[in-house]
């Protein structure tokens, strides 16, 4: 499932009373054209953040 409602622990906990078991993020808009400027520890950063205040929260 991909939805706005995966980046918060909320936001997962209702997709999960739905019986949605999987969902899917990004931090990339895809619709940007040309290169990809955004340096490789930000997005680093950025995944860091979900797993330790959405997966660790969720899963926990």
């Amino acid at each position: 499932m991909i939805s706005m409602d995966a980046y918060t622990v909320d936001g997962c906990k209702r997709l999960e009373d739905k019986g949605i078991t999987d969902v899917i993020v990004g931090f990339r808009l895809p619709y940007v054209m040309g290169q990809d400027t955004e340096p490789l520890q930000t997005k680093i950063d950025h995944l860091n953040w979900y797993a330790d205040n959405v997966i660790a929260k969720v899963n926990g």
